[in-house]
């Protein structure tokens, strides 16, 4: 990845829920930068695949770090975990496998 890539999450464009490159040349209004440090190891996560405008966006699997969190250690959607876990479940995963995530409460 490099600065010019994005996650579209403009529910307004056709391009909603999906991983594009700069210019933006009026495609959308508004993406989430990927050249992001807690996205220095990441994954998709299988979140309205169907990219239904407004039913979730940019949802991932990736780095605990400051610039996601919300308060007590939660983010706005994705799963985000310790470096040494997330590489350990990003080595577990095989073709085809399904990683389902609960909440523990």
């Amino acid at each position: 990845m490099d600065d010019d890539d994005r996650w579209v999450d403009d529910p307004a464009s056709s391009l909603y829920n999906s991983w594009q490159r700069e210019p933006v040349a009026g495609r959308w209004s508004s993406a989430e930068e990927l050249v992001q440090p807690e996205y220095a190891y990441a994954q998709v996560v299988g979140v309205n695949e169907e990219r239904v405008p407004g039913a979730g966006s940019a949802i991932f699997l990736h780095l605990l770090g400051a610039g996601h969190l919300l308060g007590d250690g939660a983010t706005a959607g994705c799963v985000a975990l310790a470096e040494a876990d997330l590489l350990a479940v990003l080595r577990w995963q095989r073709p085809g496998g399904v990683l389902v995530v609960t909440c523990a409460g």
